[in-house]
């Protein structure tokens, strides 16, 4: 009887150790993910900080044609348009009055 609890505690025993060396290299490899984790994150960091300077133009050209660049642009170019087109009509007129 004293044999079988002996045996018994020895395979306990040994269970419990196998249990806390794979526990130990379960964190350690934990540990690993989360630092290589961190390099990636810090790598994403940089890149996005990179593409904030192309964001910030992206920005300020979307601020400037909101803020009515474009619309004096788009009006000076209409009136040459109208203009254009006043000069058709006229051109037109003075043809079918001459076919008269």
């Amino acid at each position: 009887m004293n044999l079988t609890i002996i045996i018994c505690l020895i395979v306990i025993t040994i269970a419990f150790v196998t249990f806390v060396i794979e526990a130990i290299k379960t964190f350690a490899q934990l540990r690993r993910s989360a630092e290589a984790m961190e390099i990636l994150s810090l790598n994403a960091n940089n890149r996005i900080n990179s593409i904030d300077t192309a964001l910030e133009t992206a920005k300020v050209l979307s601020t400037g044609i909101s803020s009515g660049w474009v619309k004096m642009i788009t009006g000076i170019v209409g009136l040459f348009a109208a203009k254009k087109a006043t000069e058709k009509h006229s051109k037109k007129s003075e043809e079918d009055e001459n076919e008269d």
